[in-house]
């Protein structure tokens, strides 16, 4: 059932801020229906970066990863 999945479905049904870190080599989750599946959603940010679908879990990347997440949720949901 994994092979007819499409996050871009129903990608517009989220009305929440969303972050989309994008990889532009992914083989696993390919940049473009990444990208449409971000497109559909009102408050999405999107990040591009180079590699592949596991690059961001190690360094170089991760580190950028990881801040990027954190400034998102800092913005997004702020701490009173």
């Amino acid at each position: 059932m994994i092979g007819f999945y499409s996050s871009a479905r129903t990608a517009g049904n989220v009305s929440c801020p969303a972050l989309f870190q994008v990889m532009s080599n992914d083989a696993v989750a390919p940049t473009n229906v990444a990208l449409k599946a971000a497109g559909k959603v009102q408050r999405a940010t999107i990040r591009i970066h180079e590699g592949g679908h596991f690059d961001p879990y190690v360094e170089p990347l991760f580190s950028e990863i990881i801040e990027e997440q954190l400034a998102f949720l800092r913005k997004e949901v702020p701490v009173k």
